[in-house]
This record gives structure tokens, C-alpha cells and sequence, in this order.
């Protein structure tokens, strides 16, 4: 509904930069950060956040990437996981 005015570049905070110069935008007026996680994500079980219900150990805000808590847990190495 905003148009032209308003895009999503759904990525890492700290990769922003990158980010925007490969869209070739060097300065913005505002920027939209989604800073935490909401009741619902931790009140849902399924998402893997809940320490107060069971389910699985996933703890990732985007499921469509990347590898859960669990994958990371049971397959890194013991030096990987103290870092």
C-alpha cells in the first residue's frame, strides 16, 4: 500500500549496508527493524522458543532457512558451540 515509499529487504542487521548497495540505495529516510519476539512466537510450542511447554528446539525467527537449534546442537562440534 505504500508503494514506492516503503520495501522490505528481509536479511541480517548486520549485512544492512550490503544489502542496500546492492539494491543501489545509499541513503534512506527511515528504517523498520523488528527488534524481538512476540508473545504468540513464544506461547507456540511448535516454534521451538517455549521453555514451558515440549516441542521442538528450532528457535529460528524465519523456519524457511537456516538450521534449527536442534540441527546445530546435535551435529557442531563441542569448540563451534562455546563460541
Amino acid at each position: 500500500i505504500y508503494g514506492p515509499r516503503f520495501t522490505i529487504i528481509p536479511g541480517k542487521f548486520s549485512q544492512m549496508k550490503e544489502m542496500l548497495q546492492a539494491k543501489n540505495v545509499f541513503a534512506v529516510d527511515g528504517v523498520v527493524l523488528d527488534l524481538g519476539v512476540s508473545s504468540p512466537q513464544l506461547d507456540d510450542a511448535s516454534r521451538g522458543f517455549s521453555f514451558r511447554t515440549d516441542g521442538p528446539l528450532d528457535m529460528r525467527m524465519d523456519t524457511s532457512s537456516g538450521q534449527s537449534a536442534a540441527d546445530l546442537v546435535n551435529t557442531a562440534a563441542a569448540d563451534v558451540l562455546e563460541q
